[in-house]
């Protein structure tokens, strides 16, 4: 079993640990992964290698975004953040295959986006000692504003790379599930791929920013309105703060 938590009930250990418990999986092992908003992508991964490997049947995913606890309904970004809590089951033999997945990290950015109690190394101590309130900011202002300009960039290179490892028709795409730190992000991984507007899953407008769940959301969001049915192709797309960024291919069987 396999977690992935922001904003977390403790900083360690990982809530997967106490979630194997009370799911009554005393068997299981349990840890955590983060890479951000990316961490759920790189969840799938893990799980992936653990089940071809053979050392695991099937593999619990669990991710939950509770970011409102860091935004208060006063602050001017509480608008663009939701909580929810997402989970799903990588399993030998299932009955939707991984076909591929691809992920890089570049770690100049490590600072880029993170939890921050000020703007200097005076006002900003280590978590570990006594310091003001958390936010979630940047120490490196100029590299968060690059990674901004180039989410639509990141994701439609990402989603090349992979198809190209893989030899993986992207026309042949049914539905992109990827993250939505803004409404319009989705659709615009889409057009930057040449792709139709209609695979382009969002819902923003519902749920706002969900971190490593919003893939998820959006898979299920297109599965409820009937869009995978037909089967397909199936990307799900991911960046987080590190910055790494990663993404999968599923082939969707017909319902």
């Amino acid at each position: 079993m396999i977690s992935w938590s922001v904003v977390p009930d403790r900083v360690s250990p990982a809530s997967a640990n106490a979630v194997a418990h009370q799911i009554g999986a005393p068997h299981a092992t349990a840890f955590g992964v983060d890479a951000g908003c990316a961490s759920t992508m790189m969840q799938l991964n893990t799980a992936k290698g653990l089940v071809e490997s053979g050392a695991a049947d099937h593999v619990l995913l669990t991710q939950s975004h509770l970011m409102t606890r860091m935004f208060p309904d006063s602050h001017p970004a509480s608008p663009g953040v939701g909580d929810c809590a997402t989970a799903f089951i990588v399993s030998k033999n299932a009955r939707w295959p991984i076909l591929a997945t691809y992920s890089r990290t570049d770690g100049r950015y490590y600072e880029a986006v993170t939890w921050c109690r000020g703007r200097s190394d005076d006002s900003d101590p280590p978590w570990y000692l006594s310091g003001g309130s958390y936010y979630l900011g940047s120490r490196q202002p100029g590299a968060a504003k690059h990674l901004m300009e180039q989410t639509v960039g990141m994701g439609a290179e990402t989603l090349r790379a992979l198809a190209a490892e893989a030899s993986i028709e992207l026309g042949r795409t049914r539905v992109l599930a990827s993250v939505q730190p803004r409404g319009w992000i989705p659709l615009a991984i889409a057009r930057c791929l040449g792709l139709d507007d209609a695979i382009a899953e969002r819902s923003y407008q519902q749920y706002a920013h969900l971190g490593g769940c919003g893939p998820l959301v959006n898979w299920h969001q297109a599965r409820e309105r009937g869009a995978l049915d037909r089967g397909g192709l199936l990307l799900l797309y991911a960046q987080g703060s590190g910055v790494t960024r990663a993404a999968a291919a599923l082939e969707i069987s017909a319902s």
